[in-house]
């Protein structure tokens, strides 16, 4: 895997250029850099595998960046000093949160993961090539849905509805919600044709699970009793395709 290191402070890129290539031969550092904003532009114009990126860095920290660049598709470890920003990085797709002075075991555990994730991820694009361009018209099948862990596979029939989350969205199930990393318009184009409906900016529902729709409230109630409003601007063609 080709991977570049971000981070204002050279001494920590020479050490942790050390120690991956000491004890991780699978990544080939291509590139560091000490000014974020410099990563940033080098990004916009590059392909790269993985990206070891400090957080606390002036001007641009690490979060602003990777916010920056949303959506990307590259691996992301965090090295930093603190941990107060665990939650925001995992939120990011961080592969993993290494703290300051990197250990090495943690290192290698966190790169053996970033593998495995990007072996994953061409698997799933290649499934997902597969649905949309071969199976366009089977609803009751299952899905991978990418996460912030890997992917998970869900019976299209078990979904009742996708949240919009910033750049990402939560899949909702009768008992279960699982936070995904793709933004719901993606959602939305791979779904419609199999049986789902965007009615809002934040919803896209599965239109099988739909129990009624109140027209005087302008919502749907699902059939695990949710109610969602149906935007204004959407409603026309809302009904239009559940109207017989």
């Amino acid at each position: 895997m080709n991977a570049i290191i971000i981070d204002d402070e050279r001494p920590s890129i020479e050490v942790l250029t050390y120690e991956i290539q000491q004890h991780c031969k699978e990544i080939r550092i291509v590139q560091t850099f000490e000014e974020s904003t410099a990563a940033q532009s080098w990004l916009i114009k590059n392909q790269i595998d993985l990206v070891f990126l400090d957080i606390m860095m002036p001007r641009l920290n690490g979060i602003e960046l990777l916010k920056l660049l949303q959506p990307f598709t590259f691996q992301v470890i965090f090295t930093t000093a603190y941990d107060q920003y665990t939650l925001q990085a995992m939120r990011l797709s961080a592969i993993d949160y290494l703290l300051k002075p990197v250990d090495t075991d943690e290192l290698k555990q966190a790169v053996r993961r970033a593998h495995e994730m990007n072996r994953l991820r061409n698997a799933y694009e290649r499934l997902h090539s597969l649905e949309h361009n071969i199976l366009p018209n089977q609803s009751n099948k299952k899905i991978v849905v990418p996460t912030t862990m890997g992917f998970e596979y869900k019976l299209l029939n078990d979904i009742f509805y996708f949240e919009a989350d910033a750049n990402y969205s939560t899949l909702h199930l009768m008992k279960d919600k699982i936070f995904v990393t793709k933004p719901l318009k993606e959602m939305e184009e791979l779904l419609t044709p199999l049986g789902f409906h965007r009615i809002h900016h934040k919803y896209l529902i599965h239109l099988n699970q739909m129990m009624r729709f109140n027209s005087k409230e302008d919502e749907v109630v699902l059939t695990n009793h949710v109610r969602l409003p149906v935007a204004r601007d959407r409603k026309a063609q809302f009904l239009d395709r559940i109207t017989i």
